[in-house]
């Protein structure tokens, strides 16, 4: 499903990551582990439910080109959310979300049996 992933790991030597979440305990440790473990990653403590910083505008900088997303229908129907989203689509990011979808956008393709839906500039 993700092969295009492949591709582009193909001329990138090293893969760099971003991490976001609201909790700051969870940000530590994940740093800490992609520490011990060799990853080359930025993790940030932000609340996406604000979006006081705008996220889209700092992932951008990060360059980043894929985005995988665990969040509740909840969390996906807020329109700070909805915004980042779409705007990571717009912009040619690829979105890949676990378990639960957005229903504003439409899916490139999905993977029912790992419960997987990505998203993309068509989206």
């Amino acid at each position: 499903m993700l092969d295009h992933i492949n591709v582009l790991a193909k001329r990138v030597t090293t893969a760099h990551g971003v991490g976001v979440d609201y909790d700051a305990a969870l940000i530590k440790s994940a740093g800490m582990r992609s520490e011990l473990e060799g990853v080359n990653a930025e993790w940030l403590i932000y609340d996406f439910n604000a979006d006081e910083d705008d996220l889209f505008s700092q992932l951008v900088a990060y360059h980043v080109t894929h985005v995988f997303v665990y969040l509740v229908p909840k969390q996906l129907a807020m329109q700070t959310v909805r915004l980042i989203l779409t705007r990571l689509c717009a912009s040619g990011v690829v979105v890949c979300c676990h378990k639960f979808h957005p229903q504003y956008l439409t899916p490139a393709r999905r993977d029912d049996l790992m419960g997987l839906v990505v998203y993309d500039e068509t989206s």
